[in-house]
């Protein structure tokens, strides 16, 4: 599925240094004729070192995440797009305070093995203007992002050094001579490059039994029994066959999720803490040529008076098979269940977070919406952004950034733990502390059922 929900964010910033990866910079016996032939100027051999340092500062610079060496090193005013993606690609300080300091190592690490690789063979010059075919290499970042063998980070960084798997991306850079000093002018598939910064790696945590509140003796003293309707059993085995029953009355439209959607769709949690788990689950709820196309998201909550599983929350639509997908998380806090969502299109593409409290009522509902503008006079495009309380009675009531963003803020900075996810935050968006926090692991339909059965 999809990921991200595409709100611009900062990047994250890394530590010096270097691993054993050698530079592949090839000088081929071309460089002269090139430089002689191309470059302006009486001395491609100056030419050519000038280059050569631009580009080992250049490499330099990635492996420190140090955006303003970049930018130094560059030819862009603060007017220009590239000025401030360098700053959101390569700024370390969200992660540091929001997301942990582990997943900020992580990242230092991989940004500081990244090797800029050329061949001269590949450089071309025109007047004061210059491409060259490059390929960044960088440790394969991706191969620990959905293992189950990890449960720290430390760990994960120690797989990568041990690894000599690489990940390699073609590219090019576009250099302008100004003042008889050649800088960067255009680069292509930074973003890629940088794609580690956002995808965060699957950290096994654990799983979050039951909790007894002491609420309900039937519940904290297994030796005392409840009639439950169906004969004199134990209650926690009322509610596990009682969950299970759920599960299987839900069976065709949660594999058929499972199937097409490629995911574990379902999570056993006890979200509001009063000893019953609740079943979090994916159910196909549209189909397309046979293919399920879009999936709402149900919790649902055991009800001790009557004895069964119903739905208490249901988001419809909440991910499909088109656009971008739809992404969602969903976490909780020492109070309240939140569900984070977005969908919608170019144009007008939205985010909506809705707050339930532990009875799952609705407490509040935020949106804010990404609309894209676009100027074809000159060619230039923005973003504008508008921020809203959702009411369900009455007029939405606008809010400016500041409000939506501390509004937000509040319950991320007290999530427990991620319960349900198809994406990992943008460092600039409001979720993005979300990652630093515990994650519950997502079962299959067969899992499911084998974890409840466990429980008995």
């Amino acid at each position: 599925m999809k990921s991200g929900f595409r709100v611009p964010g900062t990047r994250l910033n890394a530590v010096k240094g270097r691993n054993s990866m050698k530079c592949k910079r090839v000088i081929s016996a071309g460089l002269v004729l090139a430089f002689v032939m191309g470059f302006t100027g009486c001395n491609p051999q100056k030419n050519t070192k000038a280059i050569e340092d631009l580009l080992k500062d250049y490499n330099d610079a990635l492996n420190d995440l140090d955006a303003d060496a970049v930018r130094e090193l560059s030819d862009w005013s603060k007017k220009d797009s590239d000025y401030k993606a360098i700053e959101d690609l390569l700024d370390v300080h969200y992660a540091e305070e929001s997301a942990g300091d582990g997943f900020a190592d992580y990242v230092r690490y991989v940004a500081s093995t990244i090797e800029v690789n050329y061949d001269i063979d590949d450089f071309t010059v025109k007047d004061d203007k210059a491409t060259l075919k490059v390929e960044y290499e960088l440790a394969d970042w991706k191969s620990v992002l959905f293992t189950d063998s990890y449960t720290s980070y430390d760990e994960v960084i120690n797989a990568l050094k041990s690894s000599k798997s690489t990940i390699t991306i073609k590219s090019k850079i576009v250099f302008e001579k100004q003042d008889g000093e050649w800088k960067l002018c255009q680069l292509s598939k930074l973003k890629e490059v940088f794609e580690f910064t956002y995808e965060t790696p699957y950290i096994i945590w654990p799983v979050v039994e039951p909790d007894p509140t002491g609420t309900d003796p039937y519940i904290n003293d297994p030796t005392v029994t409840e009639p439950s309707g169906t004969g004199n059993e134990e209650p926690w085995e009322q509610v596990v066959d009682s969950a299970i029953a759920h599960l299987r009355n839900n069976e065709k439209i949660i594999i058929d999720v499972e199937t097409d959607f490629e995911i574990d769709p379902v999570t056993v949690c006890d979200l509001n803490k009063d000893g019953y788990p609740e079943l979090i689950y994916l159910k196909a709820e549209s189909y397309n040529d046979g293919m399920t196309f879009s999936a709402d998201l149900v919790i649902a909550t055991y009800f001790p008076y009557a004895g069964e599983y119903v739905e208490s929350i249901v988001i419809p639509d909440i991910t499909y098979m088109a656009g971008d997908g739809g992404s969602f998380i969903c976490f909780t806090t020492d109070k309240e269940i939140v569900v984070s969502y977005s969908g919608g299109e170019e144009s007008d593409y939205h985010v909506d977070t809705m707050i339930y409290d532990f009875d799952f009522g609705l407490i509040e509902h935020y949106q804010r919406h990404e609309h894209f503008n676009y100027d074809y006079e000159n060619d230039d495009y923005w973003y504008s952004y508008d921020y809203l309380m959702i009411k369900t009675a009455g007029e939405d009531v606008p809010l400016v950034d500041s409000d939506y963003y501390a509004g937000i803020g509040n319950y991320i900075g007290r999530a427990d733990v991620v319960f349900a996810s198809n994406y990992s935050p943008w460092s600039g968006d409001p979720e993005y502390g979300l990652v630093s926090k515990p994650k519950m692991t997502a079962l299959s339909f067969v899992g499911a059922i084998e974890y409840l059965v466990s429980m008995l």
